[in-house]
């Protein structure tokens, strides 16, 4: 199944089903409209009162897919512009009368129709009279007209018996308009739809999503695209009126549907399943998914204890996607578009499977993709939210550019764009995480002295969750070993060894600090100052901090502190052993061994009071 049938199914579980005022589920040959100014017309088709209509507040009303996906004059079938229906407007402003003109042949068409009801015939002869904008300056005096020509009109009509009528919520008028459509659609003929398989009525052309957007689009403007492979355009691509009418009514439903839709810089994502349910987002910003509706998040200090929550709440998400007259998971469908040009709309993903299947890659990735991060105060295991991805992979600045970008256009933006994209794969469907991303976000993470704000003090926060995140990534691309987050003392890796040896001397230097009162924490210590460095030369970087800088520190400790300390220094040059030699730059997991000795100092008790619990 393809995005467009996954759409159509949606469309056809959920009609009628919704009737939200303000997100309905549009019906196929209706659109919304949103109306500047409505007309009273009396029984006599004089004008009765002319009102300024409420902003924001949005009408049903027929329409057609030239209307919809105009780039020229196609009006709607009831109500449109200003231009269009005042046959006055070219007269008092200079402009194109075809506007009027065609929109006056199309209704005309309709009210010649039998059975086309007397209200819409009445708004009909009010509108050949051509004096719409004289009356809208009589009753706006200084209205200036070609402002307001692109402006939408409403009217109603006053029945016998004094009751006012909105033409838009007439059923005579909806049902006329639903027979006089049908009967187009069969005298156009049929063709094969490529979404259905079946003849029918094909589409003429194609609505606009977002501004002059279109997701499908066909321009013959004689170049012959398409020739060399097929006679005419209809063989490479024919969609009916009507599912193109169901996709896209459903898009427009779903962007406007809360926990469905997410706009990720310049990029809408829509995650849905085929009863309008709405599964977790795989891309969230704002924490945890699987953490969201929890009151109190119980301390998650170990790995084990994380990984039941996830599998907790999966299992509520999963029985949440369950189809009950079916008795299997719901499928899920996932889907991320973005503007190409300014007329054109492209996918960038799409995905679909089970809602059991996809709940599983969710959790796969949270629970496989987690460090020890500092949340709401407290550090505890968790995964990095793609935004602090990002942040670690191209700092915060340009995070920060993205963010404030309300054109979505410059350069920072249409990275942080990319990198969500590559994300998408990796957490939704279990795709591998490509490794350029861990390894941007580790050479940052070695280089904590560029973590600096715009006065040039050091972010030691943003710094830290730059190291966890890099330590996250590393533990899903090596997913397939035993990753643990606590300090692994028989782990025998060159690079585990070394960030080891680093996470002691800046151990040894914090505590020295704090012993005298210098201030710990709001410098960096000469480990922090060397990392870039020590990644780069460890052999030769160790060799001095151990017998230059780290002498003066130690000193200062208390004696059973420090020779606990040295001996752990000893028993890691002895594991090391020729590797202590060796000059080779570090990879990735330097920083999980430095990371895990920094956070054991300071989460456990020790025989020796090395590491007494802060």
């Amino acid at each position: 199944m393809g995005w467009i049938q996954a759409l159509c199914k949606t469309y056809d579980n959920l009609a009628g089903a919704f009737n939200d005022a303000e997100n309905p589920l549009i019906p196929v040959g209706f659109t919304q409209m949103q109306p500047a100014y409505y007309v009273a017309l009396t029984q006599e088709g004089e004008v009765d009162r002319i009102a300024q209509w409420p902003e924001k507040e949005r009408i049903l009303v027929p329409s057609t897919e030239g209307a919809e996906g105009r780039t020229g004059a196609f009006p709607y079938p009831l109500f449109d512009e200003l231009r269009y229906m005042a046959g006055d407007y070219a007269a008092r402003t200079g402009e194109s009368e075809a506007y009027y003109q065609k929109y006056m042949e199309a209704l005309q068409t309709w009210c010649a129709v039998p059975g086309a009801p007397e209200t819409l015939r009445l708004f009909c002869a009010y509108l050949s009279r051509g004096t719409l904008a004289r009356d809208l300056q009589t009753q706006f005096p200084g209205l200036e007209l070609k402002k307001e020509g692109k402006k939408k009109i409403c009217f109603g009509v006053y029945q016998p018996g004094g009751a006012e009528s909105r033409l838009w919520e007439q059923e005579e008028v909806l049902e006329s308009w639903r027979r006089y459509s049908r009967a187009l659609q069969e005298a156009a003929g049929g063709q094969l739809c490529y979404v259905t398989g079946a003849h029918l009525p094909a589409a003429e052309g194609y609505p606009k999503l977002i501004g002059n957007q279109k997701l499908i689009s066909s321009k013959e403007d004689g170049t012959l695209k398409y020739l060399g492979h097929f006679e005419e355009s209809a063989e490479a691509l024919s969609v009916s009126s009507e599912a193109s009418a169901k996709a896209h009514n459903m898009i427009r439903w779903l962007m406007g549907r809360k926990g469905v839709r997410s706009y990720i810089y310049g990029m809408w994502l829509l995650v849905w399943a085929d009863n309008g349910d709405t599964p977790p987002q795989p891309l969230e910003d704002d924490g945890d998914g699987f953490e969201e509706g929890e009151e109190e998040i119980p301390a998650l200090d170990t790995a084990e204890a994380y990984a039941a929550l996830v599998g907790e709440a999966a299992a509520g998400y999963r029985n949440a996607l369950i189809n009950p007259t079916m008795n299997r998971p719901r499928d899920v469908y996932i889907m991320a578009m973005r503007g190409a040009t300014p007329g054109r709309m492209s996918i960038q993903y799409y995905q679909e499977c089970d809602g059991n299947t996809y709940i599983d890659n969710l959790a796969h990735w949270h629970t496989s993709c987690c460090w020890s991060f500092w949340r709401k105060g407290k550090l505890q295991i968790s995964t990095p939210t793609p935004k602090e991805i990002a942040t670690a992979v191209y700092g915060s600045a340009t995070v920060r550019i993205a963010q404030q970008d309300k054109k979505d256009e410059k350069a920072a933006t249409k990275l942080v764009r990319q990198l969500y994209a590559w994300l998408m794969p990796c957490i939704a469907a279990r795709k591998p995480l490509p490794e350029d991303i861990l390894w941007a976000a580790f050479r940052n993470a070695s280089r904590p002295l560029s973590f600096t704000d715009d006065k040039g003090e050091w972010q030691t926060y943003e710094w830290q969750t730059a190291v966890a995140v890099t330590c996250a990534l590393l533990n899903n691309i090596k997913s397939g070993r035993e990753n643990t987050m606590a300090l692994d003392e028989a782990r025998g890796e060159r690079e585990y060894l070394y960030g080891r040896l680093l996470g002691i001397a800046d151990y040894i230097e914090e505590q020295a600090m704090r012993g005298n009162g210098d201030g710990a924490g709001r410098r960096q210590t000469n480990a922090i100052r060397y990392m870039q460095r020590f990644q780069q030369r460890p052999a030769e970087t160790w060799l001095r901090l151990q017998t230059q800088l780290l002498l003066p520190y130690m000193n200062k400790l208390p004696p059973e502190k420090s020779e606990y300390l040295a001996l752990r220094i000893r028993q890691i040059g002895d594991m090391l052993g020729d590797g202590l030699a060796d000059n080779a730059p570090l990879g990735p997991l330097f920083l999980q061994g430095y990371y895990s000795q920094k956070q054991a100092f300071y989460t456990k008790k020790t025989d020796n009071a090395g590491g007494t619990k802060e």
